[in-house]
Formats: structure tokens, sequence, C-alpha cells
């Protein structure tokens, strides 16, 4: 019901009125809420307002997760190149501070990547994270290294990709 959980998300933000990582937490879940409701320009300027928080905040953390959620926001969009430069900003933070690889982010980058035309580079991020993906992130990696590979018209790859992908599945 995004229509109560944007109205509960705005009263939370304007109950919260110092600049705090709480309120930080708010305007995040309000911009994925919005953005699932495909209300994306309202989406945008809350993510833009919580970069900005986040920087002031010095939470370098919550800030790659905002660059990952810019890249679904331009993913959506069709806009490869922003997607793209949100993504790396992400892993460049998440390096920075030795955190493990993420798994959705890599898929963002591999996916507009493969979407911009760039194909072996597109390759590189999913297979950084495939051996670590479990679950439905795998399915979803899988799905793309298959598309990515008929792309490529490398049909036995596109084949053991969407066999992996549909073992996984069942």
């Amino acid at each position: 019901n995004f229509t109560d959980a944007i109205h509960y998300l705005q009263q939370a933000d304007s109950l919260a009125t110092e600049t705090s990582v709480k309120k930080l937490q708010i305007r995040i879940n309000l911009a994925n809420t919005l953005m699932d409701a495909d209300r994306d320009e309202e989406a945008l300027h809350y993510l833009q307002e919580s970069l900005q928080t986040a920087r002031f905040l010095d939470q370098e953390a919550v800030q790659a997760i905002i660059h990952t959620n810019f890249s679904n926001l331009f993913i959506k969009a069709k806009n490869w190149k922003a997607a793209i430069t949100h993504s790396r900003e992400s892993l460049q933070i998440r390096e920075k501070l030795e955190q493990p690889p993420s798994i959705v982010t890599y898929n963002n980058l591999g996916y507009a990547l493969m979407q911009s035309g760039a194909l072996n580079e597109s390759k590189r991020a999913y297979l950084r994270v495939l051996p670590i993906a479990q679950g439905i992130q795998r399915q979803q990696i899988l799905k793309n290294l298959k598309e990515l590979s008929l792309l490529q018209n490398d049909h036995r790859a596109a084949l053991q990709y969407f066999e992996e992908y549909d073992q996984l599945k069942d």
C-alpha cells in the first residue's frame, strides 16, 4: 500500500526536525517507496537531499547505499550513463571502507554497461559477484549473463547460464 506508506513516511519526516541519521533513514525509505510507486521525480528529490545529508553527517556507508539507489532509479529511467556513474561511486566508497562487494551494485553496473554496449566490462562486473551471489540475486545475475552471452553470440555460455538459472529457480 504505497499511498499509506508514503503518507506515514512523510509524517515521520516532518516529525524528525533535526538533521539526524534517523531523518536520513526516513528519507531514504521514502525515496525508495516513491520509486516503487512510480513517483520517480519525487524519489529523485529525496535521494538528492539524502545524499547531501549523508555527506553533512559524514555517513560514508549510507552514501554508498544512496548511490546504489540512484543507480536503481536511473536504470529504471534508462539513463545508462548516470546509472554507471552512481554504481561506480557506490563501489568506490565501499572499497574505501573495506566493505564486501555489493551484489546489487555490481549487478546494476553490469546491466547499465550491457545496455550501453560495454559488453566485456559488463561481464567483468557480473562475474565479480557471481561466486558470492545467492538466491534471487544469483538468479538475476545468471539471467543477465545469459542475455549478455546472447549479445556476444556465445550461445554455449548463454545455455550454461540459463541452465544454472533454471535449476536455481526450481
